[in-house]
Formats: C-alpha cells, structure tokens, sequence
C-alpha cells in the first residue's frame, strides 16, 4: 500500500472510531488535524457515510447543524449531503 493510500485509510479509521465513540467530527477541525483540505474530509466523510449506510443496519451518518458536526444517528431525518 503506497503512503497516501495508508495515510487517507488511517484518517478515514480515526474518524470512524471517533463517530462511533458519539464524537462529533467537524471538518474543519480535522483538516487542520490531519493537514489536508476539507475537501479531502468531506470525501472521507463520503467514504464513511457509504460504508454505514450499506453495512450498517438503522444507522446514518447525519449533520447537526447546531453542533455544527458530523454525527452516526439511528434514525434518519432529513439525510444531509456532505
């Protein structure tokens, strides 16, 4: 596995593990964490929204507009594209 392939699914794992733990994920935030741009996250993000949505039975990956953050939810509302 080349070095970015490892890099983008090391990121892509850490923030999964974090949504999981019911921590929000602001992209921003993880731009700065990861020293990307928020495109890149929003595609990680992307990535990880299919994963949930085919893999993952009653669970979405939804924005939260007052947390201004990313969050897996059990139940789907209004499903927001990235």
């Amino acid at each position: 596995m080349n070095e970015e392939r490892q890099k983008q699914v090391s990121r892509i794992l850490s923030m999964y593990d974090r949504l999981q733990q019911e921590q929000g994920i602001v992209k921003k935030q993880e731009a700065v964490r990861f020293g990307v741009s928020e495109k890149t996250i929003q595609r990680d993000l992307e990535n990880i929204r299919t994963y949930i949505e085919t893999e993952r039975q009653n669970e979405y990956l939804e924005y939260n507009r007052t947390k201004g953050a990313y969050f897996i939810t059990s139940n789907k509302r209004q499903h927001k594209r990235l």
